[in-house]
């Protein structure tokens, strides 16, 4: 039992790890104003900064980003990661 708490306790710090190297690499990319809107997201949707992490350097091996995001289009990554709002529509009878 205790060599499985470890085995588990040893996979979530690399898992850690893995998400810090992935942030510090994407965050090269970011104007200061971007910068500063990743920390916000981070803090509010930490799964959202993740997934924008993700994006940007894709956008960076594929070639399609070469310098610093500006903050305009560092919030362009972040509405591609909207999900659709559902619409509801209410029936009166």
């Amino acid at each position: 039992m205790e060599q499985e708490e470890l085995n588990r306790f040893q996979e979530q710090v690399k898992l850690k790890k893995q998400i810090e190297l992935i942030e510090e690499n994407a965050k090269k990319f970011l104007s200061k104003e971007a910068l500063n809107r990743f920390g916000n997201l981070k803090l509010a949707y930490p799964d959202k900064a993740l997934k924008v992490c993700g994006l940007i350097l894709e956008a960076v091996n594929q070639g399609h980003i070469k310098g610093q995001l500006s903050d305009e289009e560092f919030l362009g990554l972040l509405k591609m990661l909207e999900e659709p709002k559902k619409e509801f529509h209410m029936r009166t009878r």
